[in-house]
């Protein structure tokens, strides 16, 4: 005989519950294995990745970056660390920050845009390796294209 709908429901309720205590129990032996090895924990590189954010921005827009809600954006962060590495995520940052997209631009690259649409901003490793020749951002260009795209942005003045 199976269980009455009403307490299937409290089941179900009760599982996904589990699942997420033993999620975060393993969130944290992740960080203390990490700790034990001398790694920086999940903790360590959402704080270095969203002062990073802030750090492209600032030079980008030449003004301090304020962002509405930082617990928010590093527990975005901690999801996108599940399965991107924080070099991974920089570089991505790197390519978000030089987008001319008028939506971007117009918005002033706010973060949540990034976390949406970072798979937008994944990129093949460079062959050459280096910047585009005459580039001197920071971050550097990933490309000509990009390199000159960001050029014509600066001599108009937006």
């Amino acid at each position: 005989m199976s269980a009455p709908p009403n307490r299937k429901d409290q089941a179900r309720r009760l599982i996904k519950a589990a699942y997420a205590e033993l999620d975060k129990a393993l969130e944290h032996l992740a960080d203390l294995e990490a700790m034990v090895d001398g790694n920086p924990t999940v903790g360590d590189q959402t704080k270095a990745l969203t002062a990073a954010f802030a750090e492209r921005w600032q030079a980008r827009y030449k003004t301090e970056y304020h962002v509405g809600n930082w617990g928010k954006a590093r527990t975005q962060l901690r999801a996108l660390l599940k399965t991107l590495t924080a070099d991974e995520i920089t570089q991505r940052m790197d390519a978000y920050l030089s987008n001319m997209d008028r939506f971007y631009v117009t918005n002033r690259h706010p973060f949540d845009a990034f976390v949406k649409d970072i798979n937008r901003f994944w990129q093949a490793p460079s062959v050459a390796g280096g910047r585009p020749v005459g580039c001197q951002h920071s971050p550097a260009c990933d490309s000509d294209a990009a390199h000159t795209a960001r050029k014509l942005t600066e001599l108009r003045g937006y």
